[in-house]
């Protein structure tokens, strides 16, 4: 893993600042220069800098080219971070493609006054859509992945139109890779796990804590030697942190981002469920309540027998955790309710992603002999329950 050095020093965080105006540092920026994101600076004048930045960037033609696949709260907030950071960024809208065509994404970033961010250009995502083949320099994939509705690679395809468009999967789940590599295999394919709270309330209205950041690295199909991969393509990982520091963007690179997948899936294949069929509740109540906390402990223990049997490493409930109490215990302590984004497509009646969160992870454990009576029921209930929603619709 290639760890991103964090300043900490209030004076080292304003020379970073500065440093990043400048066009040679802006140019030779290193993996062990990290912009200290969302710490020393008001919103204000962090958007004033960035500006600058984006200004002499399009001046001299830096702008990368940056696609958005999915124009929900995830995409919304890289989208506004990255173009801050000097790329071209266009986004491609579902449900919200009118709104943000209009009038764009009005954003509240934590508790400062809302920031009205209009992509360079916006695209629909609806059937038959087209590019006009533009060639994307980067295509970030920010859409629920529910392959039990579609093949994953049908959102993506539209918008490749050459091999050399890197495509970064920002999506919750394991074993997603494999469908979208298979059918674009001449692409550099990048798996990541992002930490964002964002939420859209109605089309093109997104709250944000003010926090972001991506954990990221390649994706190699079975037989491929990945640390090999990684020595010769390592400046691809290298323009991509860039990419997301000019954006006061988090980001860290790692060799074999697996096991990163698996520790979030661990929270997102539990707490989700949990707190879908315990009734629609948030966060602090499944951790709080006895009966939902030791049936969110046991079925996070058979995930994390899963993904130790995968990756071969010791995996945690969320990275930065060194046990599943103390993931809990955090989440016990926090001040804000917060619903999982399976809860919001349960109560509107939406498809939800059990199937890259619970199914893959079962079908993996039977592959090394693993029982996980937890996991499949919480599958069975959760299918059940959408089913009798999504069949009346």
């Amino acid at each position: 893993m290639v760890k991103i050095n964090q300043t900490h020093n209030k004076n080292q965080g304003r020379q970073n600042y500065k440093d990043i105006l400048n066009k040679d540092s802006l140019v030779s920026h290193s993996t062990k220069n990290y912009i200290s994101p969302h710490t020393f600076y008001p919103w204000k004048t962090r958007l004033g800098l960035l500006a600058r930045v984006s200004k002499r960037m399009s001046q001299e033609g830096y702008r990368t080219r940056i696609l958005i696949i999915g124009g929900g709260g995830v995409g919304s907030i890289l989208g506004w971070r990255l173009q801050a950071g000097g790329a071209h960024v266009s986004m491609a809208c579902r449900s919200n493609y009118k709104a943000i065509k209009e009038t764009g994404f009005i954003i509240t970033p934590g508790v400062s006054e809302p920031v009205t961010f209009h992509p360079d250009e916006v695209l629909t995502c609806a059937k038959g859509a087209s590019t006009n083949n533009i060639v994307f320099d980067y295509v970030f994939v920010c859409t629920k992945c529910l392959p039990n509705i579609s093949d994953p690679s049908d959102a993506i395809l539209p918008y490749i139109s050459s091999n050399k468009t890197v495509i970064i999967l920002v999506q919750n789940g394991v074993g997603i890779e494999e469908p979208v590599k298979n059918k674009l295999p001449l692409n550099t394919l990048v798996s990541s796990v992002i930490n964002v709270s964002a939420s859209q309330t109605e089309n093109g209205v997104i709250t944000y804590a003010g926090r972001i950041n991506l954990k990221f690295g390649f994706y190699v199909q079975e037989g491929q030697d990945l640390d090999e991969y990684n020595k010769q393509n390592r400046h691809t990982l290298q323009k991509i942190h860039k990419l997301l520091v000019a954006g006061d963007i988090g980001s860290t690179i790692f060799e074999n981002i697996q096991p990163v997948r698996w520790s979030k899936v661990i929270w997102n294949g539990t707490f989700s469920p949990v707190s879908v069929l315990a009734g629609a509740i948030d966060k602090k109540s499944v951790v709080t309540l006895p009966e939902t906390r030791d049936l969110l402990i046991n079925a996070m223990n058979e995930l994390c027998a899963i993904a130790e049997a995968v990756t071969n490493e010791k995996v945690t409930a969320i990275s930065g955790y060194s046990s599943i109490e103390g993931a809990i215990e955090n989440a016990k302590n926090g001040k804000v309710t917060y619903y999982s984004s399976m809860v919001l497509d349960f109560v509107n009646k939406r498809p939800m992603e059990h199937e890259v969160i619970l199914r893959n992870p079962i079908i993996q454990a039977k592959k090394y002999g693993l029982e996980t009576p937890i996991l499949e029921t919480l599958y069975a209930l959760l299918t059940c329950t959408e089913r009798s929603y999504m069949s009346s619709n």
